[in-house]
């Protein structure tokens, strides 16, 4: 955003993550952003602004889905992607007329050369591997996705096709950047293989250090994964969701193959991939048994990291929409959507039961015999690709887990948020 700003307009960015808002700054337009769990810090910054006499201006998945509920704290919302109304926010703030809404009737493409502000970011305020310069950087190649899960806002917010970005672009922002390391934030890196297959054979020679996200339908696309592992990508976020084949059923999420995971996981390794799975617990079939078995299932496959959430209604996805018409949502407080609280009454576990098994399910992975005993079955990709797969990186961020997670406390938030 502070690079699609006007030239002649002053920016400083704020994430409260690693830095303080000054409310006493001078500034004559504030623009917020934030999660669904974000939005109440966000309205707070926002009405504090405003009874200081700033305009404020809210953008976001949150506002985007619920824009009269954002516009009780702030004079405008840019609903969808900003690219092709930022301008016109700013120009209409400089003449005194602001609209109430800003949305365009189409989903931006993506060729425009747009090189993120990263001199407005202090590198030094933020985690980063062991010996690096700076944090994994956050850059996108694609967005959109043509399989609108039902727990996803994605396809709702950023279309139901890919949309690609150049590769030339996308290596000017990596050379702007001065970093090594890299977040492909794609919610599918491989979603398009021939752009895929491309952008991987482009950044090879760039000798980096990525992760990113995938599907588990990477497993039909074996050379993309290979490519993957030789381009520098250590490792890949992968939304397994569940064991059981009724829940992805009625998550629309039926192309996840339960049988085929392991498969999934034993691929990746082998081209020098660690698997980052994400499951969710709380699912109309979950009760406290499948929640263990889940735990062993990934115990005992080819897993380094798991992320565990308890499944989450967020406004604008087809989950939210099917509990509130049940009338099984029970919490309006928006800062409980962070994945570890339970805002609905799960069909099968007490809202407290499932909360205290998501907390016992990650103790018992993230505990230090697991963690020693993956450390070892890792090892040779350790050995094998010492420049990407780092055995201190990978211990210390297990330690991380196995520290906060005892403190029931989202051991990602602040690192992916």
């Amino acid at each position: 955003m502070a690079a699609l700003t006007p030239d002649d307009v002053d920016v400083s960015v704020i994430d409260e993550y690693v830095d303080t808002v000054d409310f006493d700054a001078d500034i004559d337009l504030v623009g917020v952003t934030g999660l669904t769990c974000h939005a109440p810090r966000a309205y707070e910054i926002a009405d504090e602004f405003k009874r200081r006499g700033k305009t404020v201006v809210m953008g976001g998945i949150h506002a985007s889905a619920l824009p009269d509920e954002a516009l009780a704290h702030v004079d405008s919302v840019v609903v969808g992607e900003a690219e092709d109304v930022w301008e016109s926010v700013i120009r209409d703030f400089e003449k005194g007329r602001p609209r109430k809404k800003y949305k365009v009737d189409h989903l931006p493409d993506l060729q425009k050369l747009v090189i993120p502000r990263f001199d407005l970011t202090n590198y030094d305020r933020c985690a980063k591997a062991l010996f690096a310069d700076a944090p994994a950087l956050p850059i996108h190649t694609t967005r959109g996705c043509p399989y609108n899960c039902d727990y996803c806002s994605v396809t709702r917010f950023f279309g139901g096709k890919y949309r690609t970005k150049p590769i030339d672009n996308v290596l000017a922002e990596i050379e702007a950047s001065g970093g090594k390391d890299f977040f492909f934030l794609d919610d599918n890196i491989a979603g398009d293989p021939s752009y895929a297959e491309q952008l991987f054979k482009e950044i090879k020679p760039l000798k980096l250090r990525w992760f990113s996200q995938v599907s588990t339908t990477i497993l039909k696309q074996p050379k993309l994964a290979e490519l993957a592992g030789e381009a520098g990508c250590h490792e890949f976020f992968i939304g397994v969701e569940s064991i059981d084949p009724g829940n992805l059923a009625s998550l629309n999420k039926s192309f996840n193959k339960v049988d085929q995971y392991a498969e999934v996981f034993k691929m990746l390794k082998s081209n020098g991939i660690t698997t980052h799975a994400s499951v969710m617990f709380g699912l109309d079939n979950d009760d406290a048994d499948l929640i263990d078995r889940t735990v062993d299932f990934l115990l005992k496959h080819e897993v380094n990291f798991v992320r565990m959430n308890i499944a989450t209604p967020y406004p604008g996805t087809g989950f939210y929409e099917k509990l509130s018409g049940q009338n099984r949502i029970t919490e309006t407080n928006w800062s409980k959507y962070d994945l570890v609280h339970c805002v609905f009454r799960p069909r099968l576990l007490a809202p407290a039961e499932l909360e205290e098994k998501l907390w016992s399910s990650y103790e018992r992975f993230y505990s230090l015999g697991p963690i020693l005993k993956r450390l070892g079955k890792f090892s040779k990709l350790y050995v094998t690709h010492p420049w990407k797969n780092s055995i201190f990186d990978d211990l210390l961020f297990q330690l991380h887990f196995y520290m906060v997670v005892r403190q029931q406390a989202d051991p990602l938030s602040g690192i992916l948020a």
